[in-house]
């Protein structure tokens, strides 16, 4: 898939627009479904570091998620230095192990001066790069930080921000690890969506 369908997927540019199929970055409903199926949470990589056009490809896919009243207030810190990701990987106790393998992570914070909604916007932003990063051949996965503790037991936003040179008037979300890996679950198949789920009209 080329970068120009993926980022044509995330921000909601697809053959939906009226243009014609046969250009070469449009996309049909199969392949959109296709691509919601195949995105799974990976954990295992080689190490190996995430080239710089599919970083910042999934990086441009998250900075141009939607945002609640357009205040885009989501930010990114992008980490690749090794030591740091191993540091990383054993700042909570549990769900970040993960790290240690990785070829990059992206911390996304977003500063609630500026919204209300601002986890509603990062998670967005999270989620299309999740997708973008599954698109472009990558393994990755949602770490959670928000409302989560330290290795230690105390608050981990403190530890993040001391860490990270983060300001105090934004708050941190989650971490997507990102890695080149031959470690991908199978996709999800038609049967995976449970339609009982969907209600219409009324619940």
């Amino acid at each position: 898939m080329t970068l120009g369908i993926v980022l044509m997927l995330v921000t909601g540019f697809t053959s939906c627009s009226g243009n014609s199929t046969d250009n070469e970055n449009s996309m049909d409903t199969k392949q959109l479904t296709e691509m919601f199926r195949h995105r799974r949470s990976v954990r295992q990589y080689d190490k190996s570091p995430v080239a710089e056009e599919k970083l910042n490809a999934i990086l441009e896919a998250g900075m141009t998620a939607p945002t609640g009243d357009n205040t885009h207030e989501v930010e990114c810190i992008v980490v690749q230095e090794r030591a740091t990701l191993d540091s990383l990987s054993h700042i909570r106790k549990v769900g970040t192990r993960m790290l240690e393998t990785a070829g990059a992570a992206i911390i996304v914070v977003a500063n609630p001066d500026k919204t209300d909604l601002w986890m509603e916007d990062a998670s967005i932003s999270m989620a299309y790069m999740h997708l973008a990063a599954d698109a472009l051949g990558l393994g990755s996965c949602w770490i959670q930080m928000w409302n989560r503790d330290a290795a230690d037991g105390q608050d981990l936003e403190p530890v993040m921000r001391e860490r990270f040179g983060i300001p105090s008037y934004m708050r941190i979300l989650a971490i997507l690890s990102l890695g080149n890996t031959n470690s991908h679950p199978a996709p999800h198949d038609a049967d995976y969506m449970n339609w009982n789920k969907v209600h219409k009209e009324r619940y």
